[in-house]
C-alpha cells in the first residue's frame, strides 16, 4: 500500500514533499522551488551545453553501421548499396566482372563525348554496353550520377531519387558492377562520373527494365589517372552488327550504327532497301555510322545489315530487325488503386499500363517501388512509406517506361493522414520511421535518431522550466527572486537556441 511506513515514512508523503519543494515556491524552500536554484541553473546550462557537443561529435565517437566519409571507389559504393539493401531485408548483390567491365565502357564513352544520360547522343542505349561484355540479362538496370566526392553522397542522392531508389532496392536484381571514372568532362574541366549497372541471368526472359539518372550537384573531384576500357574482341575475319541490338528498340529515327569488322575493312551499312552507306572500320575493328537525315526511319520494324570489304574478300553480317519506337506507354490513371496492408506504413498498390511498358514505379513523395508485371496490363507490388504523413501531402506519381527507353509520368493522387486526397479514400495506417541510429555495449543499448530525439528533449525541458517560472511567480507573488527568475529565463533562452541549431 502507498501508505505503507518505507523507512520510518510514508512513501506517499515523501514524494509529495520532494515535489513540493522542488516546484512549488512555500516558506519552507524559501519562496524558492529547487529547480529554479542558481546551483541548479548553472547545471542545467552545463548539461544542455554538453548533450549538444556529443551530438555534433557522435559522428567520431559513436559507430555507424558503416563507415563514415567513404572514398568514392567502385567497391565502397557496392557496400553502400548492401547496405540499403540489407536495411530493408533484401539480399545482397553480388559483384559481377562483366557488369562492371560493360559500367567502365559507359564511363568511358560518357566522358569522351561529354553527356550525361543513359541514351548517347548516338542514341545507344545502356544495354549495348551490357551485351558487348558478355553479360546476357534478363533484368538490367543502370543508375548514374556526376560531381560527388563521396560514396555516400552518391547513395543518398539515389535513395533520395524514387527512379534509382527503385534500382537499389529491386528484388529482381542480382548482381551489380560499379566504375568510377576522374577525367575531363567537355568545357567544365574535371568530372567523375559514377557508373551503377545492375542485372540477373537466373529468372525467366524479360525485356530490360528502366534506366534512371541522378541530377548533377556542383562537387569538383580531383583528377585522377585515366583508365580505359576494351570491349570484347570479335574475329577480325567476320563482320557483324553490335547496335541495334538483335529484337530491340530504338527510339530516334537516326542513330548511330556500331558494329564489328577487319582492321580499316571497307562496310557498306544497308537499311531496309534503302542505298548503302559507307564507312571504314578503324585499327581496332570498329565502325560506328551515324544515320543520314535522309535516312532517318518511321516508327515500326525495321532490317539492318553490314558488308565488310577487305583484302580477304567480302563478307555479309547476320540481318539485324528492330523496331523505332517514338511514343511512350500509356498509363490508366482511372485504374489506379492504393489501399494499406495489414502492415502499418505499407500499402498494396496496383497500376494498368501500356503492354509496351517494362518498368512500372510508383512514387510516394521520396519513396518509391518497382512493380512486378501480372497477367495482361497490370502491374502490382507493396510500397512501404517512411515519411511522415501527419506534417505533409505527398504526391502519388506513377512512372513507366518501354524498352525504347521512353517514358511516361502521371499523378495520380495525393497521400495525405487518413486518405489519398482526390481519387481514393481510406483509413491509413502509421507511417514506419526509417532513422539512423546509435549502438553501445555491442548493440546491447541502442538510441535511435539522435538530433531528433535532442531536439525534442530541449523542446520539453524549456517548456518544463517555463511552467516553474509561471509558478514560482503567480504562487508566491509578495516575493519574488528576480535573479532566479532571470537566470530561468536565460536557461530557457539557451535551450530554444540549442533546438534551432
Amino acid at each position: 500500500m502507498a501508505s505503507q511506513k518505507l523507512f520510518g515514512f510514508t512513501l506517499h508523503r515523501h514524494v509529495h514533499r520532494h515535489l513540493k519543494d522542488h516546484f512549488i515556491p512555500h516558506a519552507g524552500n524559501g519562496y524558492l522551488p529547487h529547480v529554479l536554484h542558481h546551483r541548479a541553473l548553472r547545471l542545467y546550462s552545463a548539461l544542455l551545453l554538453l548533450m549538444k557537443l556529443v551530438a555534433l561529435g557522435s559522428p567520431l565517437l559513436l559507430p555507424y553501421s558503416i563507415t563514415q566519409a567513404l572514398a568514392l571507389t567502385p567497391d565502397n559504393v557496392i557496400e553502400l548499396t548492401n547496405q540499403s539493401r540489407r536495411d530493408y531485408h533484401l539480399a545482397e548483390l553480388l559483384p559481377s566482372a562483366k557488369l562492371a567491365v560493360a559500367a567502365a565502357n559507359k564511363a568511358r564513352d560518357i566522358m569522351d563525348k561529354s553527356y550525361f544520360a543513359h541514351f548517347s547522343p548516338g542514341g545507344v542505349s545502356p544495354w549495348y554496353w551490357i551485351t558487348q561484355a558478355g553479360y546476357t540479362y534478363t533484368h538490367a538496370g543502370e543508375n548514374l550520377a556526376i560531381r560527388f566526392t563521396s560514396a555516400e553522397g552518391v547513395n543518398e542522392a539515389w535513395l533520395n531519387s524514387p527512379t534509382h531508389r527503385a534500382n537499389i532496392l529491386s528484388e529482381d536484381f542480382k548482381e551489380i558492377g560499379v566504375a568510377v571514372l576522374t577525367d575531363n568532362f567537355g568545357q567544365e574541366g574535371s568530372a567523375t562520373i559514377v557508373v551503377q549497372m545492375f542485372g540477373s541471368q537466373d529468372q525467366p526472359a524479360k525485356q530490360p527494365i528502366a534506366a534512371s539518372v541522378s541530377p548533377p550537384i556542383p562537387a569538383p573531384q580531383r583528377p585522377v589517372a585515366k583508365s580505359s576500357s576494351i570491349l570484347p574482341a570479335v574475329a577480325a575475319t567476320k563482320v557483324s552488327i553490335d547496335y541495334p541490338l538483335m529484337n530491340s528498340y530504338v527510339k530516334t529515327g537516326s542513330f548511330d550504327i556500331l558494329g564489328t569488322a577487319a582492321k580499316l575493312a571497307k562496310v557498306r551499312v544497308y537499311v531496309d532497301s534503302s542505298p548503302p552507306q559507307t564507312v571504314l572500320a578503324d585499327f581496332n575493328g570498329k565502325f560506328s555510322l551515324r544515320l543520314a537525315s535522309e535516312y532517318t526511319l518511321a516508327e515500326g520494324s525495321h532490317l539492318l545489315r553490314a558488308v565488310a570489304e577487305s583484302s580477304g574478300g567480302s563478307v555479309e553480317s547476320p540481318a539485324v530487325r528492330f523496331r523505332v519506337d517514338f511514343a511512350p506507354p500509356s498509363i490508366d490513371r482511372d485504374s489506379f488503386s492504393i489501399l494499406p496492408a495489414m502492415v502499418p506504413g505499407k500499402y498494396n498498390v496496383r497500376a494498368q499500363v501500356a503492354e509496351d511498358s517494362v518498368r512500372t514505379i510508383v512514387t510516394v513523395g521520396r519513396d518509391s517501388v518497382a512493380l512486378t508485371k501480372q497477367d495482361g496490363n497490370s502491374w502490382t507490388g507493396t510500397l512501404q512509406v517512411l515519411q511522415s504523413l501527419s506534417v505533409e501531402r505527398l504526391p502519388i506519381e506513377v512512372y513507366a517506361q518501354d524498352m525504347a527507353g521512353n517514358e511516361a509520368r502521371v499523378r495520380v493522387g495525393e497521400l495525405v493522414l487518413g486518405q489519398v486526397k482526390g481519387l481514393y479514400s481510406f483509413v491509413s495506417g502509421d507511417a514506419s520511421a526509417a532513422n539512423p541510429s546509435f549502438s553501445f555495449l555491442g548493440g546491447l543499448v541502442k538510441v535511435g535518431d539522435l538530433d531528433f530525439a535532442l531536439k525534442n528533449f530541449y523542446l520539453l525541458f524549456a517548456a518544463g522550466l517555463g511552467f516553474a517560472l509561471i509558478l514560482k511567480i503567480a504562487i508566491a507573488r509578495h516575493v519574488q527572486h528576480v535573479r532566479a527568475i532571470a537566470g530561468g529565463a536565460g536557461v530557457m533562452m539557451l535551450a530554444m537556441i540549442l533546438f534551432v541549431l
